[in-house]
């Protein structure tokens, strides 16, 4: 079978035009691809270093708050003194105040003198706690980040465990977890 001129010519316009769509939409679409990639990648890489920055000036904050409520006079006079029912009213005062969950007083050993939450919990070891310690060792503020058990919780406030969940959800590439 031959085929005229006109044919072969428009054949081969179509399969050029046809070849060079399969190429650009290929090219294209791989270039939008790694384009969308980048620009979710990057936006949320700068998601991440927002909340970073908001999470670091959080714990600046409750550091500077805990610095000012150590350095009051009243709390100072009622630490020295040791007068667990006054230093826990005061304490219960400036937690509420200051929007904290708990606040409370040991001495330099680690030894609960006063509690915001439960003040009528006092003279419990809390030196071998890893933030207590911290403190003690460094004699300076801390801050940052801690998993604390329910039962360490509920001694620091009534209701304070129930507050602090978290509800893990499971997704289908999280490891499994009984927290």
């Amino acid at each position: 079978m031959v085929l005229s001129l006109k044919t072969r010519v428009s054949a081969s316009i179509v399969i050029v035009v046809v070849a060079m769509g399969v190429i650009d939409t290929v090219v294209g679409t791989r270039l939008f691809g790694d384009s969308l990639v980048t620009q979710v990648q990057h936006g949320v890489e700068q998601d991440l270093n927002a909340a970073y920055l908001l999470y670091a000036y959080r714990l600046t904050e409750i550091e500077d708050l805990i610095d000012r409520v150590s350095g009051e006079p009243r709390i100072a006079s009622a630490t020295e003194s040791r007068d667990p029912a006054r230093l826990s009213r005061l304490l219960s005062d400036r937690m509420a105040a200051l929007g904290l969950s708990h606040l409370t007083v040991t001495d330099p050993e680690g030894i609960v003198i006063a509690r915001a939450g439960h003040p009528d919990r006092v003279g419990d070891d809390r030196g071998a706690g890893q933030v207590v310690r911290r403190v003690i060792e460094d004699r300076a503020p801390t801050s940052g980040t801690l998993v604390i058990p329910a039962i360490d919780l509920e001694l620091e406030a009534p209701g304070l465990a129930d507050r602090a969940a978290i509800r893990i959800v499971n997704t289908p590439m999280a490891r499994p977890s009984d927290q």
